[in-house]
């Protein structure tokens, strides 16, 4: 019996020092690396399709993201020229980014005005600088610029491009811009979405891409339109780990990619995917598909300290000019009026908006409640990890003030305050 004890305390011992040790392994796999063992790879084309005029637009119908192989990289100038150093001596940039580390978050301008306090804070500054000491200062160095306002040839550099370029409606005119994005090692954007079609091309170096659907922006914790950060995530996937407290649903999509995968290419509908893109390779990205960019390294170029840079061919999406003409659909209120009747139409504006929209929410959310209700539980979910920068509470009692919605509701005409 004792030796039969001493063997079953020495198995249970040795049980636990080897869940110790799978706990230890699988705790130092960093965010970052999780990410990439999980990822779903993107589409791949071998070749851009010259003959066919609508070869972009199949693409963007496509509705997904796709990687070009062999695209008009194979006739630019900028193939040979652009990974020489001396071709990019003396250059002038203009409102250059430098940063004490490599990730930069984007600032954005919102449309709606927030006060915060604690916004994730940015240690990048604007410079104007030279390509000599953006390739070689300390530091991390970004930068991206309208192609056409370089100066030089850069812009004849990258001709023809027109195929990227999308119409909105067949006869229109073309609204693209094409811009140039340099940056040096490991320099990284944090995770954003643009509402444009991205055509991206690289240049010089290579980068990584994740790319995140629409579908799944939820688990990307999304700072909300008034703030200052809008349209990015507040995960910064850089770091070891995700915060699970602050962003619950941010690891869920691990579990979408592994449940993907199990069920095979014929119903896969991937949480993220994962590209490294090289030189001369197309990468497609789809109007408000969430993207965390990192610039790799050049293995052939020999400007000093090396880099990665791209061009991106930027065209107006449907879903923008949507978004935009929903947008411009908002109530005419007189700004003569006091706040009281201000608050109260726009009260009884979000209620009929709630209505018209309602086949689209969800079963649980019942449209037929006050605005006021349906105002509360938006700021509860978009601001409840914001509460240091946003009070709610002392918002709530502002507006309540005014609540006398239920009283008045069946008295306003919509169509005489609201409508244009």
């Amino acid at each position: 019996p004792g030796m039969r004890s001493r063997l079953l305390f020495g198995c249970l011992l040795f049980s636990a020092f080897l869940a110790i040790l799978i706990q230890h392994q699988k705790s130092s796999v960093s965010l970052f690396e999780e990410l990439v063992e999980h990822a779903h790879p993107v589409v791949r084309l071998s070749t851009w399709d010259h003959h066919n005029p609508n070869f972009a637009r199949s693409i963007v119908f496509g509705a997904r993201p796709v990687v070009v192989e062999e695209t008009l990289y194979q006739h630019w100038e900028a193939r040979t020229k652009w990974g020489e150093k001396e071709y990019w001596e003396g250059l002038d940039l203009l409102n250059a980014r430098r940063n004490s580390g490599p990730v930069f978050f984007s600032r954005g301008t919102p449309k709606y005005e927030m006060h915060t306090t604690g916004i994730r804070k940015d240690t990048w500054e604007e410079r104007n600088t030279t390509t000599d000491l953006f390739f070689q200062e300390e530091g991390y160095w970004y930068y991206s610029g309208v192609l056409g306002n370089m100066g030089r040839s850069f812009d004849s550099d990258i001709r023809p491009r027109s195929a990227y370029e999308v119409m909105l409606k067949d006869g229109s005119s073309s609204l693209s811009e094409t811009t140039v994005w340099m940056g040096q090692p490991g320099v990284a954007a944090s995770t954003h979405y643009d509402r444009s079609l991205n055509f991206h091309t690289m240049v010089v170096g290579s980068k990584r891409f994740f790319l995140f659907p629409p579908d799944f922006h939820e688990y990307l914790h999304l700072y909300p339109s008034m703030h200052p950060q809008y349209q990015s995530s507040q995960v910064d996937i850089t770091q070891d780990t995700a915060d699970e407290k602050s962003y619950p649903l941010f690891g869920n999509i691990f579990q979408e990619n592994m449940s993907a995968k199990q069920k095979g290419t014929g119903s896969q509908n991937p949480a993220y995917y994962m590209v490294d893109l090289l030189p001369g390779q197309l990468l497609y990205i789809p109007p408000y598909w969430a993207h965390h960019v990192t610039c790799l390294s050049s293995e052939h170029s020999n400007i000093t300290k090396e880099g990665c840079i791209s061009v991106a061919t930027l065209s107006p999406s449907r879903e923008e000019e949507l978004c935009s003409s929903v947008l411009s659909s908002s109530p005419s209120i007189n700004p003569s009026w006091t706040f009281k009747i201000k608050a109260l139409l726009l009260q009884r504006y979000i209620e009929i908006v709630f209505k018209m929209v309602a086949p689209l929410l969800p079963p649980s959310l019942d449209t037929t409640e006050s605005a006021w209700t349906v105002v509360s539980l938006l700021l509860e979910s978009r601001y409840s990890t914001l509460q240091d920068e946003w009070r709610v509470d002392d918002a709530g009692i502002r507006l309540q003030e005014y609540n006398c919605w239920e009283e008045t509701r069946y008295a306003t005409s919509p169509e005489r305050f609201f409508f244009s």
